[in-house]
């Protein structure tokens, strides 16, 4: 189901594919974002950009990022709390933070696949990969 969505700028030359997590904190985030951080060569092959989403503060995910040295933009969804979350469907209004979901948005602004999980279940970078070769 494509629709039109609100993403970053950079969009509108590239490819993106973000991620959302409820905190860097959450137990399987380190590893996927080192997995995506892992495989940014192939991301690049593809002319897209990896963005990754939290409910954390500007200042925690700066830490995060540089700490994890990921290469790529963690943003925050902190304030107001979780609305980016909200607007993709993602956001569990029963605990407070999103649930983790994936995007891939394409040039021109639409959401074109996504996929959602659980807080604590995993996803896989080659998903996203497949998804985006079938825009290229």
């Amino acid at each position: 189901m494509a629709r039109t969505s609100r993403c970053p700028p950079t969009a509108a030359t590239r490819l993106s594919s973000w991620c959302s997590s409820p905190s860097h904190l959450a137990e399987s985030a380190p590893e996927k974002l080192a997995a995506l951080r892992d495989s940014r060569d192939e991301f690049s092959s593809r002319d897209a950009e990896i963005i990754a989403v939290s409910c954390d503060s500007f200042f925690a995910n700066r830490v995060f990022s540089d700490r994890e040295n990921l290469g790529f933009a963690v943003l925050s969804d902190f304030w107001p709390h979780g609305e980016v979350a909200r607007s993709y469907g993602t956001f569990n209004e029963e605990i407070g933070v999103p649930d983790r979901g994936t995007f891939v948005i394409d040039r021109e602004g639409i959401l074109r696949w996504m996929v959602g999980s659980g807080l604590n279940v995993s996803r896989d970078s080659k998903a996203y990969l497949a998804a985006l070769s079938g825009l290229a």
